[in-house]
């Protein structure tokens, strides 16, 4: 494996480290902000604190999501990863992707992957390398 490829793999492990913490805290406040209304519903409890900590679980859900889909970039072009269409093929890092029409997504002439996306803009697929700039960023695909 060559230098600037355990590179790119290191800087990006880094980098999905953060993404994973920071959908954690998103996590803990859904799941935090779920069980404060069942409890406000069953108790009606009467309280500043019982706001704040709505309130508080709210901020948590809203910015881990924020925060770690700003954080997801490539570590060598520093393009946002989520939801990006370029290039390169994110499942194989060839350069050679067909073009997308309204009747057919982008395929990938070298793997044979259709790289597919979700009705809100989620991708269907591993990325592996970067989708702009062919880097290699995970082995296993995140």
């Amino acid at each position: 494996m060559s230098q600037e490829r355990q590179e790119n793999l290191a800087a990006f492990a880094v980098i999905e480290k953060r993404f994973r913490r920071w959908g954690l805290v998103s996590l803990f406040g859904l799941a935090t902000f779920i069980l404060c209304l069942i409890l406000g519903a069953a108790f009606s409890p009467k309280g500043a604190w019982f706001v704040l900590m709505i309130l508080g679980s709210w901020l948590a859900l809203v910015g881990g999501i924020v925060v770690g889909d700003r954080m997801f970039r490539c570590p060598t072009c520093r393009t946002r990863l989520a939801g990006s269409k370029g290039d390169y093929c994110p499942e194989c890092g060839a350069h050679a992707l067909s073009r997308e029409h309204w009747w057919s997504p982008h395929a990938c002439a070298a793997c044979g992957r259709v790289l597919r996306y979700g009705n809100k803009g989620g991708r269907l697929f591993k990325q592996r390398y970067c989708s702009h700039c062919g880097c290699h960023l995970h082995e296993q695909g995140v």
